[in-house]
């Protein structure tokens, strides 16, 4: 029984690398980042044709946005690839299991 249930682990664990595998290959699809990328321009276009009387209030506001949509996307490009750049998944908890899996005490010893 102890030897059918680490076989069915094993299977699991190997099943959800290859998922992990797949998803980390894989972004997001160019018409998503059209579409977001051509929000923020418009965006940004629209709020240049909204008439102000204080010009530089006008130009600080059209900055703000500007800068806000650019961070969002610049967020959204950084979360896409979950296993690299700033924000990314750390291999810590595989590194512990893997050290816990190699203590000497927890390796039953071979029976010849």
């Amino acid at each position: 029984v102890n030897l059918h249930q680490s076989m069915a682990e094993l299977s699991k664990m190997t099943e959800h690398r290859r998922v992990r595998i797949l998803q980390s290959e894989s972004a997001m699809p160019t018409i998503l980042w059209a579409v977001l990328v051509m929000g923020g321009m418009i965006t940004v276009a629209s709020c240049g044709l909204i008439g102000s009387e204080n010009v530089r209030l006008h130009f600080a506001l059209i900055v703000a946005l500007s800068l806000l949509i650019s961070l969002a996307l610049i967020a959204i490009g950084d979360i896409d690839q979950p296993f690299r750049g700033e924000v990314h998944v750390a291999p810590n908890a595989f590194i512990r299991a893997q050290e816990t899996m190699l203590q000497p005490g927890l390796v039953p010893p071979n029976r010849p």
